[in-house]
Parts: structure tokens; sequence; C-alpha cells
């Protein structure tokens, strides 16, 4: 992990703080994220019980399943990541 020097509680070291968090986010993957602009991938509409692609007729296979419930976990850790990254280096 990248050296991000804790935010004072009056944010004079702002000037120190801002591009330091900025580029380990970014380093991790996880500036988009703090920006609000990563897209949450959706899981699949569910048709008669059945999961189908976005045509809403097709079925999903089942390694689509697993590779969409991936990136979904994938998309939630690095959201919780971004968060906790962000905390740990504020006063609460």
């Amino acid at each position: 992990m990248l050296s991000i020097p804790k935010l004072h509680d009056d944010a004079s070291n702002w000037s120190d703080y801002e591009p330091r968090v900025q580029r380990a986010l970014g380093a991790k993957g996880l500036w988009m994220h703090v920006q609000g602009k990563a897209t949450a991938p959706k899981a699949y509409a569910i048709i008669n019980g059945t999961p189908v692609l976005s045509d809403g007729k097709t079925p999903a296979t089942e390694e689509q399943i697993e590779a969409r419930e991936t990136r979904i976990m994938e998309y939630e850790k690095r959201e919780y990541l971004a968060q906790h990254i962000l905390l740990s280096t504020t006063s609460s």
C-alpha cells in the first residue's frame, strides 16, 4: 500500500493528502469508485425462475451466471476497500 497521511481534523494537510489518496486509490483501481463513476454489474433478470441474458429470452449458462456473480462480488469488494481506505485515513 502506498503511504497516505491521515487527514487532519481541520484539513490543514489537504494539499498533501488529496494527491496521495488519489494516487493510492488509482493505483489499486479504486479511484472511479470514490468518484462514483464505477458501474456496478447487475445480476441477470429472472424470467419464470430462469436467469436470462439481456434479450430477455436466452437462458444464461452456468458459466455466465458464475462469471456475473464473480464480477458483482469483485465490484462490491472494491467499493468496500475504497471506503475502508478513506475511513482509515480520515478522522471519525
